[in-house]
């Protein structure tokens, strides 16, 4: 079940269903209100409801990386030559940050550049 309340000047909707992430819009008209959330229920029913995000709070690059290794390297031609440099990759600890740090004031901007500046040179073609 929708709930429909007046804030100030405009009508807030929320939906809240078990297993799926509680959603909320606000609409200048009653009536938009009224038909959003009727769509976001029948979507509800149908488990037709956008994903939990929450989840990618605590994936590290690590993770992601795993995942594009079984899930997407191996449809490729280079395939071989793609494990081995995303093999590498994970062995950095850079890897192993959680995902919602990368652009969290508690990264420290000193930790990318300690990771730049830890990188091997680039091979010169003289």
């Amino acid at each position: 079940m929708a709930t429909i309340r007046q804030r100030g000047a405009k009508w807030q909707v929320q939906v809240r269903r078990s297993g799926a992430p509680p959603l909320s819009k606000s609409f200048l008209k009653r009536k938009d209100a009224e038909a959003w959330a009727r769509d976001m229920e029948v979507r509800a029913d149908r488990s037709d409801l956008p994903a939990d995000t929450s989840i990618l709070k605590t994936l590290r690059l690590s993770d992601l990386i795993d995942r594009y290794c079984k899930e997407v390297t191996p449809q490729k031609r280079g395939a071989r030559v793609e494990d081995a440099v995303l093999a590498r990759i994970l062995l950095d600890p850079f890897a192993e940050f959680h995902s919602h740090s990368w652009d969290h004031p508690t990264l420290p901007a000193t930790a990318i550049v300690d990771w730049s500046a830890s990188r091997p040179p680039p091979l010169n073609d003289n």
